[in-house]
């Protein structure tokens, strides 16, 4: 037996594969709204990149992903896979290529799936194929939620739909005080 120290293996949480990107999640976003709910569309050749917002580490979140980019918009992303936070925690940028997949208006909300049938029911996309549609990148990456008025929030909930906010002037009471 040879005893000596492993080496700790590469750091790689900055690598970021520069995906060229020629489309926004605010564009998908908007584009969703012009869809008829419960009604969908084919996505072509675009790709788009966003840091995860929301994940399934605290159990509130099921068999998807939250993610925003720049543009100020935000997706969901549905994965049959459970356990999301491992590979995609909250704070790592990810590349989504679109081609084949679904954009799906699920009441007023946007979605992107990986199929939708006769029925209109959804599929999410299989754990076999995640690798093949989403690339991971640098982590972590700092996440600012967009600070909104409720009063905002209520005239044009569209907007922050799927993205991460920071209410201002909100206080709740703690019940658990009492």
């Amino acid at each position: 037996c040879v005893k000596q120290a492993a080496e700790a293996p590469p750091d790689t949480s900055k690598y970021d594969p520069y995906i060229p990107v020629n489309g926004t999640l605010k564009q998908l976003s908007e584009s969703c709204l012009s869809i008829p709910i419960d009604k969908y569309r084919v996505l072509g050749d675009t790709t788009v990149y966003g840091i995860v917002v929301g994940d399934d580490r605290s159990g509130n979140i099921y068999k998807k992903l939250f993610i925003q980019d720049s543009s100020g918009g935000g997706m969901s992303l549905i994965l049959d896979e459970t356990y999301l936070y491992g590979d995609y925690p909250v704070g790592r940028k990810i590349y989504v290529k679109l081609k084949g997949l679904y954009l799906y208006n699920y009441k007023g909300l946007p979605e992107i799936v990986a199929s939708v049938d006769a029925l209109g029911k959804t599929s999410g996309i299989p754990s076999s194929l995640i690798k093949q549609y989403i690339v991971k990148a640098s982590y972590p990456n700092t996440i600012t939620p967009t600070e909104v008025d409720p009063s905002e929030l209520f005239s044009n909930p569209y907007k922050y739909a799927n993205t991460l906010i920071k209410l201002k002037g909100m206080q709740f009471d703690d019940l658990s005080a009492n």
